[in-house]
């Protein structure tokens, strides 16, 4: 039986409008973590006086907290507790406000109270807003449920507010022993999230209070009588017809923070949530896939996870794709993929996908080149200075304090007399270095520059050429084997044994057509190896 503790028409008035928005909950909030989230909020309030009491109440409540997120509510349990021996603790209040405004379903609060307060100063629901997120207040004290005086207790003021407040509201009348109250909320929170998930908050209190009346124990049995509900028992508790699985897309997040094409690995962090009831022991499959900036998409997870009861932090540990990486990635997540499991509403069949912030599936992420790119002089140019500075630029231009390496030679293994190498410490951005050489006119000079070598990465040389013409204009010139070496031949070699450019030794076979041109597929035509090489 529920009891509504009006006292005027308006105040009736005010709690029809709060059930009739309570129960809209259900079919008109839409199948995301945003608008469902709260649903499977609890806020446990712990308080009491001397530091065993408070200890105490706090281990009940623990316990109370691992039955709620453990069976088919799969509620998720902040709590504050009562650090000090005031009658009343003030500290916390901000806090307890913020995460009542963002909304709860369950409100349980285990201490020292009277008819109008408890000893957790957060008794006033005209500070609140909350609007359409209603909890279930429960007292575990003493007084707190007794509306029958010409005073205003603490369940009026929470359940009769306008748009804020209490849906319900349930506390004993008069004492309540610390062992019957722990019993009661244990069986309360048992039956609200067990055999009577799903069904009215007036069922479970009659569960609650048989259990109660069935003990020897006078206090077990006194609570079974004087505990009494304000509000509508036919309410249900923000139930669910089934679980919903969903990625959390604030939750994403890469280890380190920005990718670079030099790594060999990376994390990848998120949240899986479940804004449905708890199936306990079910294996919930999820793939990952990368598609690279080339359009291809590569599978980097596809493995089976624990399904949560509301939120799990997942860490997978993916490979890096070097330079094939480099630019806009997109990291899709899918959950359930071949919808193995039955979720339920219809429409939480549909949320399986990580969607980014901007609606598309998966999140984009960009990955930087770590390299360098050569900038002065240009490859193959031609250079009149004698001793020209060097420029390169690095592709990452918020790469951290570094020390970069520079080497010149006449030869592209840097192993001649003449090889010269420098260093330059320097932030991401333009670096320079100017070589002391006294160059030798009509000379190819070879140089490179790499990152200081850390394992397992190594150097990572970027190499270019120039050639030292001391009165000729500027230009463009490949003077020596090894800038040939670098071009692409067809059907011609230029072999480093040899340095001589010739034709490709190996046996092509060559076929020859003559035939009346009678139509398009009747040209003449011969061929090398499989490839029209001409037709006539």
């Amino acid at each position: 039986i529920g009891r509504l503790p009006a006292k005027s028409p308006k105040e009736v008035w005010d709690y029809f409008n709060k059930v009739v928005q309570f129960e809209s909950n259900a079919e008109d909030l839409p199948q995301t973590l945003e608008a469902r989230g709260w649903m499977k909020q609890i806020m446990h309030l712990g308080g009491g006086g001397a530091a065993g009491e408070q200890q105490y109440i706090k281990n009940v409540l623990l316990q109370m907290e691992n039955i709620i997120e453990n069976n088919r509510f799969g509620g998720e349990v902040t709590s504050f507790y009562k650090t000090s021996s005031d009658p009343i603790e003030t500290t916390q209040s901000e806090a307890l406000k913020e995460r009542i405004n963002e909304g709860i379903s369950i409100l349980s609060f285990f201490g020292h109270s009277s008819a109008n307060t408890f000893d957790f100063n957060f008794d006033n629901p005209d500070t609140y807003d909350n609007y359409g997120k209603y909890p279930w207040l429960m007292s575990y004290g003493c007084f707190s449920g007794n509306a029958f005086t010409s005073n205003v207790g603490i369940g009026e003021r929470f359940v009769l507010a306008e748009e804020r407040g209490a849906i319900a509201f349930s506390a004993s009348t008069s004492f309540g022993f610390s062992a019957a109250l722990e019993a009661l909320g244990k069986h309360t929170y048992e039956q609200a999230g067990g055999p009577l998930y799903g069904r009215g908050i007036g069922d479970v209190l009659k569960s609650s209070g048989e259990f109660l009346m069935n003990s020897t124990a006078t206090g077990y049995v006194e609570l079974g009588q004087q505990n009494v509900l304000q509000g509508d028992p036919a309410l249900r508790l923000n139930v669910h017809p089934g679980p919903d699985y969903l990625v959390d897309e604030t939750s994403v997040a890469f280890d380190p923070v920005y990718l670079h094409t030099e790594l060999d690995s990376f994390d990848f962090v998120f949240d899986i949530v479940n804004i449905g009831y708890n199936l306990s022991d079910t294996l919930l499959v999820l793939k990952v896939e990368q598609q690279l900036p080339d359009g291809n998409r590569v599978l980097l997870v596809d493995t089976a996870v624990q399904a949560p009861a509301f939120r799990t932090s997942l860490r997978f540990t993916l490979p890096g794709f070097g330079e094939a990486s480099r630019g806009m990635n997109r990291f899709f997540v899918r959950l359930d993929p071949d919808q193995a499991l039955a979720e339920l509403p219809a429409q939480a069949e549909s949320n399986n996908e990580l969607i980014g912030p901007d609606g598309q599936p998966g999140v984009p992420v960009y990955i930087i080149s770590n390299s360098l790119q050569t900038v002065e002089p240009p490859r193959f140019a031609i250079v009149q200075q004698s001793n020209p500075e060097l420029r390169v630029s690095t592709l990452n231009p918020f790469a951290e304090r570094q020390k970069f390496i520079f080497q010149i030679d006449t030869s592209k293994h840097f192993d001649s007399p003449l090889l010269q190498t420098g260093e330059v410490e320097s932030e991401g951005g333009l670096l320079s270095w100017q070589p002391a050489l006294s160059m030798s006119d009509s000379t190819v000079y070879y140089w490179r520059v790499s990152p200081d070598s850390l394992p397992p990465v190594g150097y990572r040389w970027v190499n270019s050429s120039f050639v030292y013409l001391a009165t000729a204009p500027d230009g463009w010139n490949q003077s020596h084997y090894f800038q040939f070496a670098d071009d692409h031949f067809t059907y011609m070699e230029w072999p480093e044994e040899t340095r001589s450019l010739d034709f490709v030794k190996n046996f092509i076979d060559v076929k020859i057509k003559n035939r009346v041109y009678d139509s398009p597929y009747g040209i003449p035509r011969y061929f090398v190896g499989n490839e029209t090489a001409a037709s006539y």
